[in-house]
């Protein structure tokens, strides 16, 4: 499937709800990770890297992925599109594409617990200035201004 055949699909991280209706969060007003669609609790958690320097990527929003198996996909978060079997196969938006797009900040980063994201995701975040708050506090971003 070419990236401009894409299904379209909700910018924003899903979030799946606790089930009954309510969703969950901590005492700082933070998401638990089981509130968020599990392909996005899956891509702030799971072993990943987003390369978007590689040569192979190189149309805007592209960027390589790779998995903690070591395989390498290209997604292009600007349209939601993944190579990976999920995408193809099930067509909807991936765990890899959940990663790239908020690494590349194409999408908001859930408000959880940022002790919960993966480190080399957390550690991009945090040079950007972009870690979940808790509720009241200011980001390094919002003190800037």
């Amino acid at each position: 499937m070419a990236a401009a055949d894409a299904p379209a699909h909700d910018d924003a991280p899903v979030e799946a709800g606790a089930g009954d209706g309510e969703q969950r969060a901590d005492t700082d007003g933070r998401l638990a990770l089981e509130d968020l669609d599990d392909r996005v609790r899956r891509a702030l958690t799971g072993p990943m890297a987003v390369d978007a320097y590689d040569p192979g990527a190189w149309g805007e929003g592209e960027a390589y992925v790779y998995s903690g198996r070591g395989r390498r996909y290209l997604v292009n978060a600007l349209v939601g599109y993944c190579e990976c079997p999920d995408h193809e196969h099930r067509n909807v938006r991936c765990k890899h594409y959940y990663r790239a797009a908020i690494r590349l900040g194409e999408l908001p980063v859930p408000n959880v617990d940022p002790d919960v994201i993966e480190g080399t995701l957390r550690a991009a975040l945090e040079r950007q200035g972009r870690l979940p708050t808790p509720a009241g506090e200011e980001s390094p971003e919002e003190a800037d201004r």
